[in-house]
């Protein structure tokens, strides 16, 4: 929320600060795990290593890992979680599966979301929706954060993608909206 950039060193496991205006990282206060292999997002408003090794989340507050809480689901290192969550839900896809996991309470997650064979990007959440592009086809997968899929889009815009010429789902700065773009 207030423009602090968190980065994760993966050859040392380092979570490293980088405040709004600064030139230089200001230090790497925190260390998850080490040699777990993971990621970070955002939860509740503070940064988190999502550990798929021991498949946990921990939260970093006042410069500091806290105790890992269990996801509830088993995750292969290929799995990429959203980069916040939404309406105490974190997505993160997981090869051809898309799992809601709770980051507000203790509860079993809903039972993981089936995709159709696809070359998904990372999942983007904004309030109570939760976005998976499928790059090759242009496909624009929407479910709500307990699952249910709500009619399926097709983006097709002949100026491209990306830098590699894909489609991808961007989360609106000012308003939190979710956008299909063509633009980096």
């Amino acid at each position: 929320e207030n423009g602090t950039m968190w980065l994760l060193r993966t050859e040392t496991n380092e979570i490293c600060v980088l405040a709004r205006d600064a030139r230089e990282l200001g230090g790497c206060p925190v260390t998850a795990p080490a040699d777990h292999n993971g990621t970070l997002a955002v939860v509740g408003g503070k940064p988190a290593f999502i550990d798929s090794f021991t498949h946990e989340l921990y939260t970093v507050e006042g410069g500091v890992l806290g105790e890992g809480r269990p996801l509830g689901v088993d995750l292969t290192p290929a799995a990429r979680p959203a980069v916040s969550d939404a309406n105490g839900r974190l997505a993160i896809l997981d090869r051809d599966r898309l799992h809601l996991v709770n980051t507000t309470s203790r509860t079993e997650p809903p039972p993981p979301v089936p995709l159709p064979p696809g070359n998904y990007s990372t999942p983007v959440m904004s309030g109570d929706a939760v976005v998976v592009l499928d790059e090759d086809s242009g496909i624009v997968r929407t479910f709500d954060t307990d699952g249910r899929e709500k009619p399926e889009k097709r983006f097709d815009d002949p100026r491209g993608g990306d830098d590699a010429g894909r489609p991808r789902v961007v989360l609106g700065e000012y308003n939190g909206h979710l956008y299909p773009t063509n633009t980096v």
